[in-house]
């Protein structure tokens, strides 16, 4: 497999949405959840890799991880508001500089994957998680990996707590997702261009 590297440099700002069980700056190491990258294990222990999922702007944030499994071929799309309690948004900064998968579209095809890997809905998320197992096992050097939002425009990042530092990531503040008055009105306006209704 070959990758196109990249660097996210030391003083990148970051967005994340995470459960309050987690700091700002936690990786999620529990194996829970069905994301595109995540929970993924290292190939020959099969130990959890940590991960910690973030994106360039708060709406990447709500839509990689509240809105990234949605049904668009539904002429109506609901979404339970319940599944906004105990979920935090944090503001996060790099301190080191990361070296990265890059998986944009030129990449993809030079890593011969295709772009469903990053475009795929979560029904072939059991797929996508095999090739980030398999880049992280090939890839010594590699701390996480980007990718263009599916549904926003900007990037994504998942990061690999197995090769950061504790240090490396900031938090430059955390705050209840339902009590934010500011990141609740990104939400309703993302909903609102979306036509996502909320229940």
């Amino acid at each position: 497999m070959k990758l196109t590297c990249a660097q996210l440099p030391a003083g990148t700002h970051l967005f994340r949405l995470h459960s309050d069980l987690y700091r700002g700056n936690q990786f999620n190491d529990s194996g829970y959840g069905d994301a595109r990258f995540s929970p993924i294990r290292e190939r020959d222990s099969h130990q959890i890799i940590p991960t910690l999922y973030a994106g360039e702007s708060t709406e990447i944030a709500l839509c990689e991880v509240l809105f990234h499994d949605i049904d668009v071929s539904q002429p109506r799309i609901v979404f339970d508001q319940r599944k906004l309690l105990r979920i935090q948004h944090s503001e996060i900064t790099l301190v080191r500089d990361l070296r990265i998968a890059l998986l944009d579209h030129a990449a993809l095809v030079k890593m011969r994957a295709g772009k469903r890997l990053i475009h795929c809905d979560a029904a072939d998320y059991a797929h996508t998680r095999l090739w980030a197992e398999h880049i992280h096992q090939q890839y010594a050097d590699i701390q996480g990996m980007s990718w263009p939002s599916r549904q926003y425009q900007g990037q994504a990042s998942v990061l690999f707590g197995d090769r950061i530092a504790a240090d490396s990531v900031s938090v430059s503040k955390t705050s209840a997702l339902v009590k934010d008055k500011k990141v609740i009105g990104r939400l309703l306006n993302l909903a609102e261009r979306m036509d996502i209704t909320f229940i």
